[in-house]
């Protein structure tokens, strides 16, 4: 139920919202249906269709429809925890999204082919020349691959 002032008051912030609607014809819907609906469910569904410019009419109001379920203006009215859930929901989905970061610590098979030729400075920088001469289209990785594989023979 509503009170003649919450509907002079909801009558006046619909023409505001739409201003050809007139506020005397809502006053006359809010009347006529005052003992149907409580103010706060009204008052939502009241807003919903008047931002919704496919309606009309005022009378819209009162017929059932998407401004009555709190969804007509993009979820905009929907409670604090509705928008926390959703909320949560979005953040869980883009975390299961996510790629795993790599491991910053762990070592690739190139780094320790590597670190084994830098290990021994006189005959590892002569074994990647002849690594070098043996394959000049290779590139630095894989003559150093290469090499690593001559070591382990």
């Amino acid at each position: 139920m509503i009170t003649r002032t919450q509907a002079a008051s909801l009558a006046m912030l619909l023409a505001n919202i739409r201003t050809d609607w007139q506020p005397k014809s809502i006053m006359t819907l809010l009347e006529k249906n005052h003992e149907k609906f409580e103010f706060p469910a009204l008052a939502q569904a009241a807003v919903n269709a008047a931002v919704n410019p496919a309606n009309r009419t005022p009378a819209i109001i009162f017929l059932p429809g998407p401004h009555w379920d709190g969804q007509a203006n993009g979820g905009a009215y929907l409670t604090s925890s509705e928008r926390r859930l959703n909320y949560g929901r979005k953040v869980a989905e883009r975390a299961a999204n996510r790629q795993p970061m790599p491991n910053p610590f762990e070592t690739s098979e190139f780094d320790i082919a590597q670190n084994k030729l830098l290990a021994l400075p006189d005959c590892g920088n002569e074994l990647l020349q002849q690594v070098k001469t043996e394959h000049p289209e290779s590139t630095y990785a894989e003559r150093i691959k290469l090499a690593a594989q001559k070591l382990g023979r």
